[in-house]
């Protein structure tokens, strides 16, 4: 029975693939998501100014009305995330493309060293925008949670509320209106599964920034990724 090797050459190849393809369904999904949520709540529950009627839901509600604003950092940062993201992932599978027309037993030609470095350096740049993002989006929930979007700003007459759209629709909304309650519980799962999936965003360009990085150093410190038969093979062509 052949033995069945896997070379690093292949290792890398199939790792780089699988991380290219997670990365462009992750972005596409975050793009749904959030547009999705974004249209929504645009619709139902857009910034306006809206009775208050409190935690305890008491009837005849409060003689005065609450204004409720939208804080709209959250979706830029999501945005760019998954933007970058997407373009990392598709270069990665172009990368991944030419490289398995090559022959592997050839000297890498300039055309594809230029669009490897290209796709390294792009992902290089889109990881750090997605920890960027990832950062900035949970700080900026914290904040807006404990500063302009806690339920006792809706006890007295000129409080006002400033929230993400997750918090607004998780935490507020249901103590504004009455109706389209089931519309806010999806836009709030929605919200909360778009900020949730900047995680496996993160996770997924930094394996590809590992494995791109390993490569550059095998190749700088002239160790070969190849199988001992391929490396025999170029060494014959190159005499």
């Amino acid at each position: 029975m052949p033995e069945f090797v896997i070379t690093s050459s292949q290792l890398f190849r199939v790792t780089s693939a699988v991380s290219s393809l997670v990365l462009v369904a992750l972005s596409i999904a975050t793009f749904y998501k959030t547009g999705h949520a974004f249209k929504s709540i645009a619709v139902h529950f857009p910034a306006d100014t809206y009775p208050w009627y409190g935690p305890q839901l008491s009837w005849p509600p409060k003689s005065y009305r609450v204004p409720l604003d939208y804080d709209w950092r959250t979706e830029n940062y999501l945005f760019v995330a998954a933007g970058t993201s997407i373009v990392a992932g598709i270069l990665g599978l172009v990368h991944i493309g030419l490289s398995a027309k090559n022959d592997p037993t050839k000297q890498t030609s300039l055309g594809s060293k230029v669009v490897f470095f290209t796709t390294a350096f792009f992902t290089l740049s889109a990881s750090i925008a997605t920890l960027v993002s990832t950062i900035a989006v949970n700080v900026i929930h914290a904040s807006v949670e404990r500063s302009t979007c806690h339920l006792t700003l809706g006890g007295y007459p000129g409080g006002r509320f400033k929230c993400t759209r997750e918090l607004a629709v998780c935490h507020i909304v249901p103590f504004l209106l009455w109706r389209d309650q089931d519309e806010a519980w999806k836009d709030c799962q929605d919200t909360r599964m778009s900020r949730e999936m900047l995680y496996p965003l993160l996770a997924f360009s930094w394996v590809l920034v590992g494995v791109y990085g390993l490569r550059i150093w095998m190749d700088r410190k002239g160790e070969s990724y190849l199988s001992a038969e391929e490396r025999v093979e170029r060494l014959r062509q190159e005499e």
